[in-house]
């Protein structure tokens, strides 16, 4: 089995898309070096090179300062500093030719993935829609041998112009973590928030239609929203509440602490139309009910999904979430749909679609060992 770098936008704690893939690849018995964002040697301390998990090491490399990657020669020789840290730190735990995998980045990191391409195998993860007209996301599926996409409409499209290095990987939910949480104690930190509570469980920015979700929460001040990791409620009421950062081993909590998995998602924004809400899974692996704006990569999910456009159909969407009874076959069907969303299930399609066993690839139209 090969081993793995991945060049993070994000920090560990993040625990986004990138952090689920590195845990699939460490399921699978991959060694993983996650490469924090680099940060420059005039701020601070750099976080030390730690075991997060078993197999999972963080590491952060130096640079000088990202302004250079705005000049051509001084931002190819920052490059080369960071790849020759980057390659001292694979060495440093023994890591067995590694895939380096990347994310997009801003156009300065092209240079670090150019040289990194010279000896290793180049895994895109492309997580998100791209901002509209960027000409970069495109650059670094040209660089990578293979390019995995995780919205399908991304996947169509650049399968009709880069064929075969394409595939589609579904996202992964920590399903048997939360499964662990079922019946633990509700956290301390929702005992001053009154039922029925319909919760957001991220950062509400400005991934959320939030004049939406103000005219939600003023035609039903007995409905409390609850979002996490924002310093102020999303919306200036008396019933949005904020809570801190959930860690990954309290996300299940937090999730069963809910009535309703709440995903206003601003539809006007192209990127968040064609997202692939990882929280939408969370949900799921519970059973709750979801209420969401009509993102297009969750239209599938219909029949278990209460979808509003409007204050005013989201209203009757939530009565509706509220008023589901517990035994409903919805909430097992959601549950089934998390379980196939598993570590352990992307982990599977990860190693078809990819040389982890220093075997050619399966190339395929798409993965689909995911199934409703």
């Amino acid at each position: 089995m090969r081993d793995a770098i991945f060049l993070s936008t994000w920090f560990w704690e993040t625990h986004n898309v990138t952090e689920r893939i590195c845990l699939a690849l460490a399921h699978l018995g991959c060694k993983v070096l996650y490469c924090e964002p680099p940060k420059a040697i005039f701020r601070g301390r750099l976080r030390p090179m730690r075991e997060l998990q078993q197999g999972v090491y963080a590491f952060q490399p130096a640079a000088v300062c990202g302004r250079l990657n705005h000049v051509p020669l001084l931002c190819d020789l920052q490059a080369a500093a960071l790849g020759r840290q980057i390659h001292r730190a694979a060495n440093q735990i023994g890591l067995r030719d590694p895939l380096f995998f990347y994310t997009w980045w801003q156009r300065g990191m092209l240079p670090l993935c150019a040289q990194m391409k010279r000896d290793h195998f180049m895994v895109h993860l492309w997580s998100d829609h791209p901002p509209h007209g960027d000409p970069n996301y495109y650059r670094f599926v040209e660089l990578s041998d293979k390019t995995l996409t995780i919205p399908r409409s991304d996947f169509h499209r650049l399968k009709a112009k880069f064929g075969g290095k394409v595939a589609l990987i579904p996202q992964a939910v920590e399903f048997t973590r939360l499964a662990g949480a079922m019946a633990g104690p509700e956290p301390a930190v929702f005992t001053r928030i009154p039922r029925p509570r319909i919760g957001y469980l991220g950062h509400p920015k400005t991934a959320l239609n939030l004049p939406l979700l103000l005219s939600v929460l003023k035609a039903r001040p007995d409905w409390h929203f609850v979002s996490v990791g924002a310093e102020k409620a999303a919306v200036p009421l008396a019933n949005a509440h904020t809570l801190p950062w959930a860690r990954p081993e309290d996300l299940g909590r937090y999730v069963q602490s809910l009535d309703v998995g709440f995903l206003p998602y601003d539809c006007e924004r192209e990127l968040t139309l064609h997202g692939v809400p990882l929280k939408m899974f969370e949900y799921f692996a519970f059973g709750l009910p979801v209420v969401s704006t009509p993102l297009i990569h969750i239209w599938e999910y219909k029949d278990l999904i209460y979808f509003g456009d409007t204050a005013e159909e989201l209203v009757l969407a939530v009565q509706a979430a509220l008023n589901e009874p517990p035994d409903s076959p919805k909430r097992a069907a959601r549950v089934a749909i998390a379980r196939n969303h598993s570590i352990e299930n992307v982990a599977a399609v990860l190693r078809r679609c990819l040389p982890l066993d220093d075997v050619a690839p399966v190339h395929a139209d798409a993965v689909t060992a995911v199934q409703r």
